[in-house]
């Protein structure tokens, strides 16, 4: 007979994260179903920002649970502010300066000030599967989003969050 026969997910090995924790190169958890709990963050952020090759897969062969209040993060570590394919524009003025939104899948949205217009960043990447990092925003510390390929071959069990949102901006421009 040629059947093939499923993993029995309930006798895999169980691993936990419950305190933060920092992945900087792909992960693999074979043989595993992982739990991030106790209101853990895991922070995705890659060491290839400059050449844009960013991306960090992790792959669980059992299955992942995010529990509540728990997450997995790359919020704004993508590309540094006014940096990537798309990014936004600062037009600096002494009453009120003006700063666009970095584009990704569309065009990043634009702003106006008494020192000028700035237009916003300009489209790369995809809409519906984003695999590259964000662009940076127009003002100083907004960093775009981060990248993460998530590969689950058990049940993806998300009472959390999961997120790779651009940063936003606080603080003076200089």
């Amino acid at each position: 007979s040629n059947t093939e026969t499923a993993t029995d997910l309930t006798t895999l090995i169980w691993t936990t994260i419950n305190t933060n924790t920092t992945w900087n190169t792909n992960q693999t958890f074979t043989n595993t179903n992982l739990v991030i709990t106790n209101n853990a963050t895991v922070t995705v952020d890659s060491i290839g920002k400059a050449s844009g090759a960013g991306q960090i897969t992790v792959t669980v062969t059992g299955h992942l649970l995010v529990d509540q209040g728990a997450s997995i993060s790359a919020n704004a570590k993508g590309f540094p502010s006014r940096q990537g394919p798309g990014p936004g524009q600062f037009i600096p003025h002494w009453h009120t300066s003006a700063s666009s939104g970095a584009g990704y899948g569309g065009q990043g949205g634009s702003a106006s000030g008494t020192g000028g217009f700035a237009s916003g960043g300009g489209v790369y990447g995809s809409l519906t599967q984003p695999t590259h990092l964000g662009s940076g925003g127009g003002d100083s510390g907004s960093s775009g989003g981060g990248a993460l390929k998530l590969e689950v071959l058990g049940t993806l069990t998300l009472n959390g969050t999961i997120s790779a949102n651009g940063g936003t901006f606080s603080g003076l421009s200089a």
